[in-house]
């Protein structure tokens, strides 16, 4: 059975048949089933748990997609159909983004992600607006394919980002104070060598400089780094730990090492605890490295990456995105906005993230000034908006168009995340 169809029959669970009340048009409340990516680095259990699905061939389940971004949208489902999101959303812009959101980004303005990081994601970093427009019509006159791999630009949007842990995350984020990037090129014997391009304490020229050495030149410093990492253990509170995973997670068959493994201690190693999240906006070198977390992005998916990947790498291109600034990273706590609603406020336009927690038998009633997309990730729930009444259950996801007035009863303790338009 394909897995759309799988989505479709698990989405359609409802023990009391309230969904024959709608019809094979979508309405202003849908099921919705998301898209599966199976990137080689994500868990085989996390998501198809979520999802109440069978993993049999033990296959990785990376990330869950939300949205419409061209590349893997998702599809409303009614009572014998499913119909894909994006053209929808194009066929019917007004009643489901609402005048304003339509005049000012002309499609839904983000995409909602589900994660589950099991190997290290390349070293990236996203692109401005205005340098992804220039980069994706660049791209198109030289008539690179959209899905080539050499293809940095895969679509005009900038990509600011926030993630939520669902377990203890780690990651790295933005480059770290001079002292402490001084003291590994003092203290790391392999990385003596570097210390005179950080005279003057110009990150770029650091950072440049390891990105443009041949990998031959790369092997001879991390060679004998490597052979002193295998020998010693490290906790995942020392960057030497992720270095030693590096090795493992992006060994290559001819021996080369990956020159993202310098990077590991050039930025900030940063713990997030369940519940709490963090905010990347464009320009930072970032690296999600372990955990599941809940993620809203703008609807983009240019990536420009700086290592630990075998994935194409275009330096120029990366250091032309790249801002070259000490950070102090900023963990989020959320914020309380009413009893049963919690918010992780950014600057970003495109996205507002909200956590809806509710006891048994609670009733929550809202408003949506945007169009919104929500996922249940524990509980059972009834949601009622107009003549449709729908029973959800873990793991499935709800659209809702703009300007629509639902209520939610729990059955039980249930908590859910909803995606929207500041």
């Amino acid at each position: 059975m394909h897995f759309l169809q799988i989505l479709q029959t698990n989405y359609l669970f409802c023990p009391e048949k309230s969904l024959a009340k709608m019809s094979n048009t979508p309405k202003t409340i849908s099921l919705l089933a998301p898209s599966i990516q199976n990137y080689a680095w994500g868990g085989t259990s996390f998501i198809p748990d979520l999802l109440e699905m069978t993993n049999l061939e033990n296959a990785p389940f990376a990330e869950l997609w939300m949205g419409t971004h061209a590349k893997s949208p998702s599809y409303l489902i009614t009572q014998k159909d499913k119909i894909n999101l994006r053209t929808y959303i194009k066929e019917n812009p007004i009643s489901t983004l609402g005048e304003t959101i339509f005049q000012k980004f002309t499609e839904l303005p983000y995409l909602f992600k589900v994660l589950d990081v099991q190997q290290m994601l390349s070293i990236q970093v996203h692109p401005s607006k205005k340098q992804a427009q220039l980069g994706f019509e660049r791209e198109n006159q030289a008539q690179i394919p959209l899905d080539a791999p050499h293809r940095n630009y895969r679509d005009r949007n900038h990509k600011p980002e926030l993630m939520v842990a669902l377990t203890d995350f780690w990651l790295l984020h933005g480059f770290r104070i001079v002292s402490e990037i001084t003291h590994f090129l003092k203290t790391i014997p392999e990385f003596e060598c570097l210390q005179p391009h950080f005279k003057t304490q110009n990150l770029r020229e650091l950072y440049q400089f390891v990105m443009e050495l041949s990998q031959n030149q790369v092997n001879n410093v991390l060679r004998p780094f490597a052979k002193r990492l295998i020998q010693s253990s490290f906790s995942e509170h020392q960057p030497e730990y992720w270095a030693k995973r590096a090795l493992e997670d992006f060994a290559l068959p001819n021996g080369d090492l990956d020159r993202g493994i310098f990077s590991i201690f050039f930025l900030n190693l940063v713990h997030i605890p369940k519940g709490k999240g963090i905010y990347q906006p464009e320009g930072i070198l970032h690296s999600y490295l372990r955990g599941t977390n809940i993620e809203i992005m703008a609807n983009s998916d240019n990536v420009l990456r700086g290592g630990l990947t075998p994935k194409h790498m275009d330096i120029p291109e990366l250091l032309a995105n790249t801002k070259f600034d000490s950070i102090i990273p900023q963990i989020l706590d959320n914020k309380e906005i009413s009893e049963f609603e919690f918010c992780y406020p950014t600057p970003a336009q495109e996205f507002k993230l909200t956590k809806i927690c509710l006891s048994n038998q609670q009733v929550y009633q809202h408003t949506s000034d945007s169009p919104e997309i929500l996922i249940i990730l524990e509980g059972k729930l009834i949601i009622k908006c107009e003549e449709i009444r729908i029973e959800l259950k873990k793991g499935q996801v709800i659209f809702v168009s703009a300007f629509q007035n639902y209520t939610i009863r729990s059955l039980v303790p249930s908590s859910l995340f909803r995606a929207s338009v500041p």
